[in-house]
């Protein structure tokens, strides 16, 4: 039984890690060239990491009618080595969409915790419906900032689901720091703390179904 448990576990990670390679490919295939040109505000993305590898830190960027930070220090480093290629303001969307994978895998266990095949065919499901869906990949693979906020507030959905089954008191910092981080991905997420408020506020089991708790 345990022989047969090691072996299903090493096929789940096997496959998860060849579903984030393959995704990550898919969306740094051509990257430099694939859409040609760039938006204005992918360019501001690569300027404005340029300022911040020059020591202008800040919390908020003001250029091109402002930007949440997040992407763009995630950027700084791609830009810090091909400064002035289209796919050094790329790379990190990529690179976020492909880990994304893992993290709706996550979810799918989350929500399905105590029915652990359903949580793995969701999981994998949802996994694989990111990796090859148009409009993922076609976001992925441009430098806009939105590119950050889904896996960041997924990863924080998750870690609420988790806190839900089993409050702990490093479950709710681990969900405070996500929940956090989020509001610095993009200018939707300040919508977020309604939700977090709602979700607080409302019984669990008013929106969690019983075979999931």
């Amino acid at each position: 039984m345990i022989g047969r448990y090691n072996r299903r576990s090493i096929l789940i990670v096997l496959l998860l890690a060849s579903l984030v390679v393959a995704t990550l490919l898919v969306r740094t295939w051509s990257l430099n060239s694939l859409p040609p040109g760039l938006w204005w505000d992918e360019a501001s993305q690569g300027l404005d990491a340029r300022d911040l590898l020059h020591g202008q830190f800040r919390v908020f960027f003001t250029r091109a009618e402002g930007k949440e930070p997040l992407y763009i220090y995630l950027t700084a480093p791609f830009v810090a080595v091909w400064s002035g290629e289209p796919f050094a303001v790329r790379l990190a969307g990529a690179v976020l969409g492909a880990l994304t994978v893992l993290a709706l895998y996550l979810a799918g266990r989350a929500l399905w915790r105590k029915q652990p095949s359903a949580g793995l065919w969701a999981g994998l499901i949802a996994a694989g419906l990111w990796a090859v869906n148009y409009w993922p990949q076609s976001m992925n693979r441009v430098g806009f900032q939105v590119n950050a906020f889904p896996i960041v507030i997924t990863l924080a959905v998750v870690t609420w689901l988790n806190w839900v089954y089993r409050p702990t008191r490093g479950r709710a910092v681990a969900f405070g720091l996500l929940a956090g981080l989020a509001l610095a991905t993009y200018l939707a997420a300040r919508f977020t703390p309604f939700i977090w408020l709602f979700l607080y506020i409302v019984p669990r089991r008013t929106y969690l179904r019983p075979g999931w708790s």
